[in-house]
């Protein structure tokens, strides 16, 4: 719960608030003090100096902390500018990769049609012999390698 208001409520609040209410309470401290002599502000200057020694130090305390907060935000914003530039990075990257891959299985299907057919020719004269002929481990052998390679 604390967490949500100092999030919510405080942390909307802009940072030139702090300093402007340590400067009114010190000033609200000095005056009450210039005049606590008098009757009618003595019984009140017991109950507002405490207040603003308070307000003072919890102002103080709280434009530091806008302060830290505001140097975490800008490490955030940094951080998130970066991830932001590797997120499209990497979709760039895996575009290309997506293009070589559609390549690459363009490649594979035209050598297994060519295998293929080359099969075809040869599948005659090896039905006829019940010989493997040369040219039939020459096709497979070729089928076994990747022409990439030698690139």
């Amino acid at each position: 719960m604390l967490d949500w208001i100092v999030q919510n409520a405080i942390g909307h609040i802009p940072i030139w608030v702090w300093p402007m209410l340590a400067g009114i309470a010190i000033g609200v401290h000095f005056v009450v003090r210039l005049f606590s002599k008098l009757p009618v502000v003595r019984p009140w200057s017991y109950i507002i100096i405490p207040l603003c020694i308070i307000t003072y130090g919890g102002s103080i305390f709280m434009w530091g902390g806008s302060g830290v907060a505001a140097i975490w935000q800008a490490q955030i914003d940094a951080q998130q500018k970066k991830i932001d530039l590797a997120v499209a990075e990497s979709r760039d990257a895996n575009n290309k990769l997506t293009q070589v891959r559609k390549q690459k299985n363009r490649v594979i299907v035209q050598r297994q049609v060519v295998i293929h057919e080359r099969i075809k020719t040869v599948e005659k004269q090896i039905d006829a012999e019940c010989k493997v002929n040369p040219a039939a481990i020459q096709i497979l052998n070729s089928a076994a390698e990747n022409p990439e390679a030698k690139k």
